[in-house]
């Protein structure tokens, strides 16, 4: 893609595909331009699911007991004075006595289910935020439920068409969920 021409479309569907950098870029030159982009590639750099759940909390929208976890590793260009303010060792008991041992790790920010760990006990929870890397985390308690729904919306509109994937579905990469 050249600076100076626009894409050839008016309008762009993406999913997982804002997962790539150079794609977000692209999708972020293209909304410049005058093309729809759905599912915003303007978002990815904003969303932060601790803060979108603290969000829905205080709209009283309820949400599943969630905890943010600190780094595995450091990410680059930090050190461990960089985490100093941070609680160390971590109280992981509290972490299960307030969350519990059924539920999701996953990243604080990203999407299209990548690096989400599907917990049942504590020695899949270690084993899953060991492999976390330098990835900020949250755990969030699991949620039984009987069906799931995925709405877009499309300006102050619902859309009719609802997905309703299920965590075993990974043939269109929508739900997959790494169960360990």
């Amino acid at each position: 893609m050249h600076l100076d021409k626009a894409p050839p479309y008016s309008v762009t569907w993406t999913a997982s595909r804002t997962t790539s950098r150079s794609n977000r870029a692209y999708l972020k030159h293209a909304a410049l331009n005058g093309t729809i982009i759905v599912n915003n590639p303007f978002w990815w750099s904003a969303d932060d699911k601790f803060f979108n759940y603290s969000l829905a909390e205080k709209l009283g929208v309820a949400v599943p007991k969630t905890v943010i976890l600190p780094h595995k590793k450091h990410p680059q260009g930090t050190t461990d004075r960089s985490m100093r303010n941070l609680e160390y060792p971590l109280d992981w008991e509290g972490v299960f006595a307030y969350v519990g041992e059924h539920g999701f790790l996953k990243p604080v920010d990203g999407g299209g289910w990548r690096d989400v760990y599907h917990i049942h006990n504590r020695e899949e929870f270690f084993r899953a935020y060991d492999e976390s890397r330098d990835l900020c985390m949250t755990y969030q308690k699991a949620v039984e439920f009987n069906e799931y729904f995925r709405c877009y919306v499309v300006g102050q509109r619902r859309c009719t068409s609802c997905l309703r994937p299920t965590p075993a579905r990974t043939t269109s990469g929508i739900c997959r969920i790494r169960e360990l």
